[in-house]
């Protein structure tokens, strides 16, 4: 899980990043996205993340801080503060890469936005139980590439800003009207 929701999401972003920004458009309505998958389920008290790691994923800063800590977690320190749970603590720390892959491209000028979403509670085969269809999950990924309301930096759920460190998860079960 960590290593499909963190290392390889940013292994591909990281690769695509020179892509995007040459291909970017330069104004300040249309600018290149980078949008990435996360959960509500990673946020910090849903996670149970406590420590260093609450420190480093709450006021996220160091990408080598985090992956230090992700890396001790995988290789089963469990003193790192993250929780035993694979999918929140994955998604906690993607949620966190979000926040300064936007934080640096901003301050580097370079004009891509970096959009995290969650597509709530949706049925699949690793989530039998999900009340969404992927087309309904799908809805809040699709709509934050191309919005032009969204922000760089921004968590969105059902097409809405949500905070990352709260865990009001009652946007995850909600549908969307595809007609």
């Amino acid at each position: 899980t960590l290593e499909t929701n963190y290392f390889n999401t940013i292994a591909v972003t990281e690769a695509f990043l020179p892509i995007l920004t040459q291909s970017a458009p330069q104004t300040a309505t249309k600018r290149a996205r980078v949008v990435i998958v996360s959960s509500r389920m990673g946020c910090f008290d849903w996670a149970k993340i406590t420590g260093d790691a609450l420190a480093a994923l709450s006021d996220p800063k160091d990408l080598d801080k985090i992956t230090a800590i992700s890396t001790a977690w995988a290789s089963g320190d469990a003193n790192t503060g993250l929780s035993d749970v694979a999918y929140s603590t994955s998604k906690a720390i993607i949620s966190a890469y979000g926040r300064i892959l936007a934080q640096r491209l901003t301050k580097d000028n370079v004009p891509v936005d970096v959009i995290v979403t969650c597509p709530g509670s949706t049925k699949t085969d690793m989530n039998p139980a999900g009340i969404k269809t992927v087309e309904q999950g799908a809805d809040t990924i699709s709509w934050a590439s191309y919005s032009p309301t969204v922000q760089t930096g921004k968590f969105y759920g059902h097409r809405t800003e949500v905070a990352y460190d709260t865990c009001d998860i009652s946007l995850m079960g909600k549908t969307v009207d595809l007609d």
